[in-house]
């Protein structure tokens, strides 16, 4: 389980954990606030990721794929 209190804050900062994904998907491990647009990108930019470390629901992953299809494709 992570500790939070010993985090940096900047994984609290949307864009700046929607960067870190795109450089390095394992980083989704330390973002505090997980989107589903966070985790499609830390997804595409490692497949090898554990599953037990994406926070979202069935429900928000659906909703985004209807708002982004284009990634979809």
């Amino acid at each position: 389980m992570v500790d939070w209190n010993k985090i940096d804050k900047r994984w609290e900062d949307e864009q700046y954990c929607l960067e870190a994904v795109k450089q390095n998907g394992h980083s989704l491990r330390y973002v505090k606030e997980q989107t589903p647009e966070i985790v499609y990108f830390a997804l595409e930019n490692s497949r090898d990721i554990d599953i037990d470390i994406i926070k979202i629901t069935k429900d928000q992953w659906l909703e985004f794929k209807l708002e982004r299809p284009e990634l979809f494709v």
